[in-house]
């Protein structure tokens, strides 16, 4: 990525660039309908509110790991956040918490975040389902990084669209 037209933000360059941010555009839409979606269960089911928020964790920070790789991929693998000027250190800070709870809890299993131990009883496992309603899940912070994301997304298309169209 390049310095671009407005500043110091960092443009798109090519179409596998171009191609990664249009998909990330997808992914901060639907976490925000996630968001949405979430905030009218958060008090009458909390299974669903959990689900809801949990998909809203994954598709904010889906663009930042790795996706298709190799020569023929048509998008490069995943974005940097360092490419985001837009953010503060407080949302690089709660960028960094989603990831790691994406990373260890959501997209994978981690025994920190679902722990067992043996049950001497039944001879089998306790364990204790992952819910995010046992983690500092704050919506509000989560939807104002999302659409700050979204926002930069979107300019920097627009940014890579004009300079396309200014090609002769």
């Amino acid at each position: 990525m390049a310095a671009g037209p407005r500043g110091d933000r960092m443009t798109i360059s090519t179409p596998k660039e171009y191609h990664r941010y249009s998909i990330a555009q997808g992914d901060f839409g639907f976490s925000l309908d996630c968001i949405k979606e979430a905030r009218k269960h958060s008090l009458n089911n909390t299974f669903l509110f959990d689900v809801l928020a949990q998909m809203a964790i994954i598709c904010c920070c889906r663009p930042f790991t790795p996706n298709e790789r190799g020569d023929g991929a048509q998008a490069i693998s995943k974005l940097s956040i360092s490419n985001f000027n837009g953010l503060s250190p407080s949302d690089m800070k709660v960028h960094e918490k989603y990831m790691i709870l994406r990373n260890k809890a959501i997209a994978h299993s981690e025994f920190e975040y679902h722990p067992t131990e043996f049950d001497s009883e039944s001879g089998g496992a306790k364990m204790t389902r992952f819910t995010l309603l046992r983690h500092e899940l704050n919506l509000d912070e989560l939807e104002n990084l999302v659409r700050k994301l979204a926002d930069e997304c979107r300019n920097k298309r627009i940014d890579y669209g004009s300079s396309r169209r200014d090609r002769p």
